[in-house]
């Protein structure tokens, strides 16, 4: 009865240990060389142990900037369903109606159907074509 008793005891000390353990978990390495807040233009600019993406850090970001800035177009005529509900200001009902109405030689025919007013138009104007 003694040694289960001590086993349990070493056991719970064991693990009250265990979860009281306050030590932090080691820290990275920092290349203390390179200026502070600096990002490296491309890999030769990169001291030892900084990592850049290829083409250089900046030139990523330029990258990821321009596609973001790209717009996308739909054309009213052969657009899907779910292609129309990506343009902003065009929800399901709105889409099954520019659908409905196919075909259309301009933007501006948009008009023609119930609740399309100048607004909406203008909005979507700049993501939509009729060709």
């Amino acid at each position: 009865m003694k040694k289960i008793a001590i086993l349990t005891v070493f056991a719970l000390t064991s693990v009250m240990a265990f979860a009281l353990d306050t030590t932090t978990p080691p820290v990275p390495k920092v290349n203390v060389d390179a200026p502070k807040n600096s990002i490296p233009v491309k890999d030769e600019d990169a001291g030892p142990g900084m990592a850049t993406a290829p083409g250089g850090a900046l030139d990523t970001a330029k990258t990821m900037a321009n596609k973001a800035n790209e717009k996308m177009t739909v054309n009213l005529n052969t657009a899907s369903f779910d292609d129309l509900k990506k343009v902003p200001g065009i929800g399901e009902a709105r889409a099954k109606a520019i659908i409905d109405h196919r075909p259309y030689k301009s933007v501006q025919d948009l008009s023609k159907i119930k609740g399309f007013k100048e607004g909406l138009i203008a909005k979507i104007k700049p993501y939509v074509t009729a060709q």
